[in-house]
């Protein structure tokens, strides 16, 4: 039970999938199938001796007087950060490369990809020659690289280009001998892209990091109506929920994340040896605010959503029952979780490993008031895995006591019950999704809808809607 794939029932093999109707065969393989790689845009199909490919990233890393690939270091420690200490606002990332792909990465989602295209070997290669960590934000392109410099696809409002991403970070780098390189990448929130600093051969930007509604809000409640007179509320706000996204870093994802058999997971994993820093984030999001800018010109803001987004919160105000709806919401979108699980089962008519990634179920809340229902099996399989955990947490360093840690770690009582709730609306997809990653592909991504959305509460109500169509399709 200590694996990162939890199979809840038996797999029925291949034959039992075959008495099934062919559409249920394809939804349970795409629900049961393995995630955390990708192309990242295709793979060096001629093993590194395309002279051409080869040259043309040559060419572009002399233009450039970029570090060549050999160059490239392989680290896979990296904490800390974003290099936004000197930024005029916390939160904002100034000339940040983006990595156009025609998929999207969703924060907290741990992917691997091979780099082979010359646009991103160059920026990988200078990326990885700065000090850790090293940070771009992932925006979707339709084309990928092909649409690079294109028109219709300019970095600008109203073009087909994605301008709302997700701000990743470098977890580890190989460099190959083909020339390719070989990256595990972690999303760690969303970003919105506010000015093009650069164009080709790759984009750069001017990066926001953009909070989720609830965020703002409980920014809004407990700094933006301390703002002395002439300060911006909005960068306030900004500066406020940057300050805790900043802080919650180190705690919200490990270095690498790995299931207990040592292959690479779909999810992040919450880094318990960094729990303590839970009990300073108050003083993150106070050092933060006390570097916003002084003056109330939010001119740096105009044109991009941010401006819409945070102005909109701010004059909708803080409900008092805000946290308790999002907590009913949690709770229900919980319940929809296992009740797809059980329709997966019976449409088997089997007994079927539905896999759930353990970094899911490490995000269970409190029971409702009134507990759960009976039939809601989720509940004690996280209690059989949170005994083995606490179990493996006492036992020391062993063998035993590592791989639990590695593949199951509850949230700790002092993540805020927000943010637990705002990386479950995230997570979640990874269990339901159905994002067919091409190779510059034109047709967009299910999960740029995701990146679209104003908060947890709206990604909870698309989760909602995606388990209750993918019901329908077991009938």
């Amino acid at each position: 039970m200590a694996a990162a794939w939890l199979c809840l029932l038996a797999w029925p093999g291949v034959a039992g999938l075959a008495r099934l109707p062919t559409s249920r065969v394809r939804l349970i393989r795409m629900m049961a199938g393995p995630a955390g790689s990708a192309a990242g845009g295709g793979g060096d199909l001629d093993g590194g001796s395309d002279a051409q490919r080869n040259a043309r990233v040559e060419a572009l890393r002399q233009i450039f007087a970029a570090p060549s690939a050999a160059d490239a270091p392989e680290t896979e420690s990296l904490g800390g950060t974003a290099h936004a200490a000197d930024a005029p606002q916390p939160g904002l990332l100034p000339d940040l490369p983006l990595c156009r792909y025609s998929w999207c990465l969703l924060p907290h989602h741990q992917v691997a990809m091979s780099v082979w295209q010359p646009q991103y070997t160059l920026m990988f290669a200078t990326l990885l020659a700065q000090p850790a960590p090293q940070y771009y934000l992932h925006v979707l392109l339709p084309g990928g690289a092909d649409s690079l410099g294109q028109p219709g696809y300019e970095l600008e409002p109203g073009s087909k280009a994605a301008l709302t991403g997700t701000l990743v970070r470098v977890a580890y780098a190989r460099r190959n001998p083909d020339s390719t390189l070989t990256l595990v990448v972690q999303g760690l929130a969303r970003g919105v892209v506010l000015r093009p600093t650069q164009l080709l051969p790759y984009s750069r930007a001017d990066v926001q990091v953009l909070p989720d509604r609830e965020a703002l809000l409980a920014a809004a409640r407990g700094y933006v109506r301390r703002a002395a007179a002439g300060q911006s509320a909005v960068r306030q706000a900004l500066a406020a929920a940057w300050g805790e996204a900043e802080a919650l870093f180190a705690y919200e994802a490990t270095a690498l994340s790995f299931d207990a058999g040592g292959r690479l997971a779909p999810l992040n994993q919450l880094n318990a040896s960094a729990a303590a820093t839970l009990a300073h984030v108050a003083e993150s999001v106070g050092r933060a605010v006390a570097r916003a800018p002084a003056g109330a010109e939010d001119s740096v803001y105009e044109g991009s959503r941010v401006l819409v987004d945070v102005r909109r919160v701010l004059e909708h105000g803080a409900g008092a029952d805000d946290e308790a709806a999002l907590a009913a919401l949690e709770v229900e979108v919980w319940l929809a979780i296992d009740a797809l699980l059980q329709s997966l089962r019976v449409a088997a008519q089997a007994e079927l490993p539905v896999p759930i990634p353990s970094q899911i179920l490490g995000l269970l809340p409190p029971p409702p008031e009134g507990g759960w229902p009976a039939s809601f099996r989720l509940a004690s399989v996280a209690a059989k895995l949170s005994e083995e955990y606490a179990t493996g947490a006492s036992d020391g360093d062993g063998e035993g006591g590592s791989a639990r840690r590695l593949s199951y770690v509850p949230a700790d009582p002092r993540y805020p019950m927000r943010k637990r709730a705002e990386r479950l609306s995230w997570v979640v997809w990874a269990l339901i999704g159905d994002q067919k990653v091409g190779v510059n592909s034109f047709a967009g991504s299910p999960y740029q809808v995701l990146l679209e959305a104003d908060g947890t509460a709206e990604r909870f109500q698309l989760a909602l809607a995606k388990m209750n169509e993918l019901k329908e399709a077991l009938r």
